[in-house]
């Protein structure tokens, strides 16, 4: 539940936001509590779920965060506690590579990087270069829009069954997250209260949380019966 103790330095991080060139719209700064409280879910439950998936952040794990989503998150878990020198920022490059030698890391982070790339052929560019920097039983976790923006036709849906497109042979685990930005935003002083609650109703959930391990997982054979 998001609550007010999930604001610290709510306002010298909005600060430090607007001196990144963010002054002309403060609806994307953490002086908006809706803004922020929607980033917030999505980093700790990022987070939470590279943890479940056996990852430790505070250890020597190599853990890439992807794009500049993926470089708020790295900063988020880094301002949170204590992170290893694994955990690292990583850029996408014009062609869609990453700077990343073959098989050098476990995980990686896509936070909102495949619903902004220009068409499905850059995705799946983005999905190859994820599988070739991983280690064989590698992990991606993705954070990205299940729904169109009306607003914002360069921004694609990216659901389920296109992750089973980008990343075949995957054991994909997924589920909705995170309050509809727009509605988000307009909570002001309000968040605390309400941010919670209407993120709880599956309608208004507009992003998709995704596990997707490159090795699919099989069931246990059954045990022989011996009579």
């Amino acid at each position: 539940m998001v609550t007010r103790a999930a604001y610290p330095g709510a306002m010298g991080g909005a600060l430090r936001e607007y001196r990144e060139g963010r002054q002309h719209d403060p609806r994307w700064t953490r002086a908006n509590w809706g803004h922020h409280a929607y980033l917030i879910q999505a980093f700790e439950s990022i987070a939470m779920t590279l943890v479940g998936s056996g990852f430790d952040l505070r250890a020597g794990d190599s853990i890439a965060g992807v794009g500049p989503s993926g470089a708020r998150f790295v900063e988020y878990v880094a301002r949170s506690g204590e992170v290893g020198p694994g955990v690292v920022a990583v850029s996408l490059g014009d062609d869609g590579t990453l700077p990343l030698p073959d098989n050098s890391v476990q995980a990686v982070v896509l936070s909102l990087v495949l619903s902004e790339m220009p068409s499905p052929l850059a995705r799946a560019q983005v999905a190859r270069e994820c599988r070739r920097v991983l280690t064989p039983d590698g992990v991606v976790v993705c954070w990205d829009a299940r729904l169109p923006n009306p607003r914002n036709p360069h921004v694609d849906a990216i659901g389920r069954r296109e992750l089973e497109r980008l990343f075949p042979d995957s054991w994909i685990e997924a589920r909705s997250l995170t309050l509809i930005p727009q509605v988000a935003r307009s909570l002001g002083a309000a968040t605390p209260f309400l941010y919670s609650p209407l993120e709880s109703i599956p309608l208004l959930r507009s992003h998709l949380l995704a596990t997707i391990r490159m090795t699919a997982v099989t069931p246990d054979p059954p045990a022989d019966d011996e009579g």
